[in-house]
């Protein structure tokens, strides 16, 4: 995605679209994770660098945001299992 937009899905500033079209313009990718509606659940944007992947200048953190209704805190093992997985489909 490469789109000079502000998204809802992100934790600052170095994750919005516009920041990163500015510091890795036509670098940039992300993952996303949705649920059985459709509905976003997990981001991960990222930077290729020459087959690698990197952190961008003057981007002090690049990370994965997950919705409210994943960070909620379940009994059990249920919340983290369920983390777990949609990390892992991130990657």
């Amino acid at each position: 995605m490469t789109n000079a937009t502000e998204t809802t899905f992100a934790n600052s500033v170095f994750e919005q679209p516009w920041w990163l079209d500015t510091v890795a313009k036509d670098r940039w990718h992300e993952a996303v994770v949705c649920d059985e509606a459709g509905a976003v659940i997990a981001r991960l944007p990222y930077v290729a660098d020459g087959g690698r992947v990197a952190l961008p200048k003057y981007t002090q953190t690049l990370g994965i945001w997950l919705a409210p209704s994943v960070r909620e805190v379940q009994r059990g093992n249920d919340q983290f299992a369920l983390q777990k997985t949609i990390v892992h489909d991130l990657l």
